[in-house]
């Protein structure tokens, strides 16, 4: 049976899909609706299942699971009922690996290397790969069996590198195409990197700065102006354009309704009417900027917790990044860097390096 590997990343707005052959040549990609488990984990497989279905028609390759090596990184691996939930409705694949999407965003940014990541968009978490060899003084507490390394050990992360091209190490600029699984560049030795998290408790208590933590906050603007808090204005007239909301009651009873996806829609709204350059007859919506200002407060604060010796190199991830990214403290800039792959690139390669050193009709799951 011909092997392929598939990497998936899921989170709250939508599931990417990358297909590559055992010689992690990418054949295809695709697109399905949202995998995060906080929305069922039987959603979650359906909307993989339709990615890799559709990854496979592209290519113009049967699809048959039991082809597959998958790695999944999804947001909401965290919650251990989740998780156990998710694997017990595994399809037939060769083998799984289940990971966080920070797991394989921070893998993929920076190439296998040490560095930091701030996955923005329908919700956030911030993740670093700490060299300890050459910094013992980072004191944010490592991940631990719940956070990013609950579905792989680190012998199974430096496996990965074993198997993957060191030659575009160099720096962010020689970075190859985010669909390479092949590009990946090598990693420390076992046992010289540790990953560590900060954020990502999950909507609605935490994410900040993510597309649902704007949203919630936007909807309290809003409810303030229905009933008279304050003065109805252009800010708020879109926000309830989008809520559909005609009337007190119809607002509350969009606001029961509403998951992070739907909280995450009025994100947008909150970026339009917060920019600075919106035109001369248009100025800022100070409710709007001070949120986005916010949100750059509580990335920096992510961010410092990971590295307070302001020694790693830092990429921002995800649909928000780039229109975060001025919102970011000016002390952070000079160490942004773009990422050498994303987080569907990053399950990929982990998904090639494990059908690699997987012989064949050999399955199993880390």
């Amino acid at each position: 049976m011909t092997r392929f590997a598939v990497g998936i990343d899921g989170g709250g707005s939508g599931t990417r899909a990358l297909l590559a052959d055992e010689q992690g040549v990418v054949l295809a990609r695709a697109d399905a609706g949202p995998s995060a488990l906080g929305l069922g984990v039987e959603r979650a497989w359906d909307a993989i299942g339709e990615a890799a279905r559709d990854a496979f028609a592209s290519a113009g390759i049967p699809f048959d699971w039991r082809a597959i090596t998958l790695c999944c990184g999804l947001s909401g691996v965290n919650n251990a009922a989740w998780h156990g939930a998710f694997e017990a409705l595994q399809p037939p694949v060769a083998a799984l690996s289940l990971v966080s999407d920070a797991y394989t965003t921070l893998w993929g940014a920076h190439g296998g290397r040490p560095g930091v990541i701030v996955a923005l968009g329908t919700g956030s978490i911030a993740a670093a790969l700490v060299d300890t060899r050459a910094s013992s003084r980072v004191h944010a507490g490592p991940a631990g069996p719940a956070d990013l390394a609950e579905a792989a050990d680190s012998a199974d992360v430096v496996d990965v590198a074993d198997v993957i091209d060191a030659s575009h190490a160099s720096d962010a600029s020689d970075a190859p195409d985010a669909t390479d699984a092949t590009d990946v560049a090598r990693v420390a030795p076992a046992g010289a990197l540790e990953e560590r998290i900060s954020g990502g408790y999950g909507f609605p208590s935490g994410d900040e700065a993510s597309g649902a933590w704007l949203g919630l906050r936007a909807l309290v603007y809003l409810q303030q102006v229905m009933d008279g808090r304050r003065p109805a204005d252009d800010f708020s007239a879109a926000l309830r354009a989008q809520t559909g909301a005609t009337s007190r009651d119809a607002l509350v009873a969009w606001s029961c309704d509403a998951n992070q996806t739907a909280y995450a829609t009025l994100a947008p709204i909150v970026l339009a009417f917060g920019a600075a350059d919106r035109g001369p007859a248009e100025r800022a919506h100070p409710f709007a900027r001070a949120l986005l200002e916010q949100a750059g407060d509580e990335i920096a604060r992510m961010i410092d917790a990971l590295d307070p010796d302001a020694v790693l190199p830092i990429a921002l991830c995800g649909g928000l990044a780039g229109p975060l990214a001025p919102y970011v403290p000016a002390r952070f800039v000079a160490r942004l860097r773009a990422p050498v792959a994303d987080s569907v690139g990053g399950a990929l390669a982990i998904a090639s390096a494990r059908l690699a050193r997987t012989p064949p009709r050999q399955a199993g799951r880390v």
